[in-house]
Parts: C-alpha cells; sequence; structure tokens
C-alpha cells in the first residue's frame, strides 16, 4: 500500500513539474511586457488621479493587435507574449508616476480606455494606438471632458516593438493630458 502510495505521489510530482515547465522543444517562453519603470518627463500637475478603466477586449492580459491593412475591425492578440497586468492596471501607474504629489489639487481625473493596441497599416510596419476618454472633475461636477486618441509610429512587426511604442504613447498621452488640465481654470490652484 505504502508502495503504490509513493508511485502514485511521484507521478502526480511528475505530472506537475510538466505543467510549470517550458513548452513542446522549439517553443519559445511566453514573454510578459509592461510600461517600464522610468518616469514621464511630462507631469500632471494640480489634479488627483481617479479611476482608470478599460472597456473589452483592453481588461485583459492579451497584447492585441489590427492588421489595418486587411480588416482594422479584426481584433487579434499575440499567442507567446501578454502584459503583465491589464492595460488599465499598467496605464494608471504611468499616470501615478507622472502626477506631482500635492495636497491643493482641485481637479480628479478619470480615464475610460478605449482603445490600446499595436495597428499594422502593412505586415512589417505598425504603430501604438492609445484612445481614451477623460474626465475632470472638481468636487461639486464634472469640469471637462474629451476624448483623445494618440499614435506612435515605429511599432515595427512584433510584440516587443509593440510594447516600446506603448510606452512613448503612453507618455505622450500624459503631456496631453497635463496641457488639457492646465487650461481648466477651476484646477488651477
Amino acid at each position: 500500500m505504502k508502495l503504490k502510495l509513493i508511485v502514485m505521489l511521484a507521478a502526480a510530482l511528475a505530472a506537475l513539474a510538466g505543467c510549470a515547465g517550458p513548452g513542446p522543444k522549439g517553443t519559445p517562453p511566453a514573454r510578459n511586457f509592461d510600461l517600464g519603470t522610468s518616469v514621464p518627463a511630462s507631469r500632471l500637475t494640480n489634479v488627483r488621479l481617479g479611476l482608470v478603466r478599460a472597456v473589452e477586449p483592453f481588461e485583459s492580459l492579451d497584447m492585441i493587435y489590427r492588421l489595418a491593412y486587411r480588416d482594422g475591425a479584426e481584433v487579434s492578440s499575440y499567442t507567446e507574449s501578454r502584459w503583465a497586468a491589464p492595460p488599465a492596471v499598467m496605464l494608471r501607474t504611468r499616470l501615478a508616476r507622472a502626477t506631482e504629489p500635492t495636497s491643493g489639487a482641485h481637479c480628479t481625473l478619470d480615464i475610460e480606455l478605449l482603445e490600446f493596441s499595436q495597428v499594422f497599416d502593412t505586415r512589417e510596419t505598425s504603430m501604438a494606438m492609445i484612445e481614451v476618454r477623460a474626465v475632470l472633475s472638481d468636487a461639486a461636477a464634472r469640469v471637462s471632458a474629451r476624448s483623445l486618441r494618440v499614435t506612435q509610429e515605429g511599432a515595427g512587426n512584433a510584440a516587443s516593438g509593440g510594447a516600446s511604442a506603448l510606452v512613448r504613447a503612453a507618455d505622450r498621452l500624459i503631456a496631453d493630458l497635463g496641457a488639457w488640465a492646465a487650461q481648466q481654470a477651476v484646477c488651477r490652484p
């Protein structure tokens, strides 16, 4: 009985080890990407960061791409590359790094992420695209709302190039959001 139990445990451990190991021979391991650890050059001043959420299919860890040269409405995802966190979480982290801590912030910035993808205009060239709906509110009501779309050329033809271009696009988005918030008189100290 003890020998049978030992054999069953050994078989179970071997099966678990097989699940945790690399894929079939020749299959590259899955790669995870995020938006990096650098601090964006542009700053968000006089705002508090509020809710950052995403619409489907940008709520998952899938790295989404579109083959616009074939059908821009078709959404696909890389099979061997994933985001380390959902795009809204990564964008919120990037925005938090750009937000200057201030107790006198008069406005709250809420973001709805509508697009976060790599868009191929040919088989070999692509751009990163981020589209958001942004809302600035003060304690009493909505101050201003707008939609922003940022594209970043030079995303290459692989997930790694798309990830790098999306970092640059996120930083451009932060600059645009900062300029927009600075124009709102009620948000100024």
